[in-house]
């Protein structure tokens, strides 16, 4: 009787990639300032070297009366206006529907 040695099976694949993608939404509402630090800052950090296309940021404007986000905002950020005040868990639920990445974080002002 022989003894064969059988080399071990590979593991499955996983389903999370090396590096996920991570989703900033920032639900916003007035306080302009604010959100433009806040979305600067981001836009460094995602910049970094082995950050790239590795960050999405997302603003989502819950009728802001202080400023028209699409026109202050660059693409980058893709900000977006509901049609109708939606409150902060809402307004939150908006921009998790237009995210796209693996972990999901939320940025309050």
């Amino acid at each position: 009787m022989s003894l064969a040695l059988q080399s071990p099976a590979p593991p499955p694949a996983s389903p999370i990639p090396m590096v996920p993608r991570l989703t900033v939404v920032i639900p916003a509402y007035n306080r302009l300032s604010e959100l433009i630090i806040a979305t600067a800052s981001l836009f460094r950090t995602g910049q970094k070297p082995g950050l790239s296309g590795q960050l999405e940021i997302i603003v989502q404007d819950d009728c802001s009366d202080s400023y028209p986000v699409m026109e202050v905002l660059p693409a980058v950020f893709q900000p977006a206006r509901n049609t109708e005040r939606l409150g902060f868990s809402g307004n939150c639920n908006a921009g998790a529907m237009r995210a796209h990445g693996d972990i999901l974080l939320f940025l309050n002002q």
